[in-house]
């Protein structure tokens, strides 16, 4: 699986598979089917060893997967899935000039700057994503009883893929897994079966998951946050410090997860 960057719903946008690894010395491309799910394929071609297409439409906070299946000069066939997040903006550079009550175009840059640093700020601060975003979080195996893994970042809402290096260091997917919602979400093993056993040691295991919150389900309070956040950095160019005001770690404190200061 591959997780191409985010495209807006309006946005058309190229990507590409590359076959580069799997084609033999002097193999090359000689068919492709490209079918879109969630998104448009507006076109596709061979280039080399790639497989360019052009997306576009899709519908705001949806994972859109797109297909390619390859023929190659040597008869053999190779299929590959993408992955990409139709993105959106949870807080906007309108809302944030209203916000300001800033009415024309000429701090349009700086606003907008103030505003991407308040979004990281607000998401590292709660371990939340705005907008549904793909993660890959690696991990230092599975746990041994009935534990599962707690994800990094929320809310999740679906877990793409699972994959860990088994004891002979070899990668396998993981097919059975589920998971279970509440503070950013636990990737468990599926009902009646346990993790298998993995290689041990740092990124030994991975999982690819999405999380954020879905468009119209953000909290008001994190809105208000957000822009919060962008008036005081565009009042005080800096001369506040760099620390978060009091008055906006108060609105965030709910969504912060269980066990962080």
């Amino acid at each position: 699986m591959i997780n191409w960057p985010a495209k807006g719903p309006n946005e058309v946008e190229d990507f590409a598979f590359d076959w580069s690894v799997s084609l033999v010395s002097g193999e090359t491309i000689a068919t492709r089917v490209v079918v879109g799910d969630g998104v448009v394929v507006d076109s596709s071609a061979i280039d080399a060893a790639l497989v360019r297409v052009r997306l576009s439409g899709g519908t705001e906070g949806n994972v859109a997967r797109v297909t390619a299946t390859i023929t190659t000069s040597g008869g053999r066939t190779y299929s590959e899935v993408a992955v990409l997040v139709i993105g959106g903006q949870a807080v906007t550079l309108a809302m944030a000039k209203a916000h300001l009550r800033v009415e024309t175009a000429d701090d349009d840059t700086l606003i907008a700057a103030y505003l991407a640093s308040a979004i990281d700020q607000v998401e590292r601060h709660i371990s939340k994503r705005l907008t549904p975003t793909i993660e890959r979080q690696r991990i230092r195996g599975f746990p041994s009883d009935s534990r599962g893994v707690p994800l990094f970042m929320g809310p999740a809402q679906e877990i793409l893929a699972v994959a860990y290096l088994d004891a002979d260091a070899v990668e396998q997917a993981l097919v059975d897994f589920r998971l279970v919602e509440g503070a950013n979400g636990v990737l468990m093993a599926a009902a009646g079966t346990v993790f298998p056993v993995t290689l041990g040691g740092a990124g030994s295991a991975w999982v690819d998951y999405v999380a954020g919150y879905a468009p119209g389900e953000m909290p008001a309070a994190i809105v208000g946050a957000v822009l919060m956040l962008v008036a005081w950095q565009y009042s005080d160019r800096g001369d506040g410090g760099t620390d978060m005001p009091p008055g906006v770690r108060a609105m965030l404190s709910p969504y912060r997860p269980i066990g962080i200061g």
